[in-house]
């Protein structure tokens, strides 16, 4: 990397432990297996007659409290909505959840547009299934990607992903857009942020807004 250090300012709704063994961490991977297969939530009387999709119900969760949120910036009439890609080529008719939430943003007037500009031209491993040490770097995600041709200038944008680790990914798209579209402003979103210490899981429902860092060995790390 030429650059010692890049930032990219990130938001997420709810905490996730990934490999917690709380009650509450498995709550936490229930939703998070929810969401990954845009799947039905319930609410806090657990009635399975009044579940509802859970892509409705988060989305609901930021118009109903947008005021207050520490991201409640990062959504507005003039923002683009950019999903994150899969880790390998997108197969048609195949479910893309980071679209589906943008998807859900915009029908909640959330954000103006989709543009689903970044696109993944070679696969990757699957950060959730590789160990720490192997997961995909920033070079790796961007050598992998590709920004559409043709596509007008943006101006406004708000990468969208489900979970958020380290931000490799998320850090990967915004350089890639950076080169293509120098001025514009690049900020991100994920709904689901990983919580590495279990013994300290407490809360799902802890909206953020923190800072993903690019240093120069090529390693990103997320904050909070």
């Amino acid at each position: 990397m030429s650059t010692i250090l890049r930032e990219l300012p990130f938001g997420s709704l709810f905490a996730y432990s990934p490999k917690g063994s709380s009650a509450i961490a498995k709550q936490s991977q229930r939703l998070c297996h929810e969401l990954k297969r845009d799947g039905f939530t319930r609410p806090p009387s657990g009635d399975p007659a009044i579940s509802q999709s859970v892509m409705r119900w988060l989305t609901e969760r930021i118009v109903e409290r947008r005021g207050r949120l520490p991201f409640a910036d990062y959504f507005s009439a003039d923002v683009t909505l950019v999903p994150m890609p899969t880790h390998a080529r997108q197969k048609e008719n195949s479910l893309w959840v980071p679209m589906r939430i943008c998807e859900e943003f915009c029908r909640a007037g959330l954000a103006g547009s989709v543009s689903a500009c970044v696109i993944r031209k070679i696969a990757v491993p699957k950060a959730a299934q590789s160990r720490p040490e192997t997961r995909p770097t920033v070079d790796q995600h961007l050598s992998s990607m590709t920004l559409e041709r043709g596509i007008e200038p943006l101006e406004d944008l708000l990468l969208v992903d489900d979970v958020v680790t380290r931000g490799a990914t998320l850090m990967a798209a915004s350089l890639k857009i950076h080169e293509a579209f120098p001025l514009a402003r690049v900020r991100a979103f994920a709904v689901l942020r990983t919580f590495s210490d279990s013994s300290t899981f407490t809360a799902i429902d802890a909206p953020v807004a923190g800072t993903i860092h690019l240093y120069e060995s090529g390693k990103t790390h997320r904050e909070p």
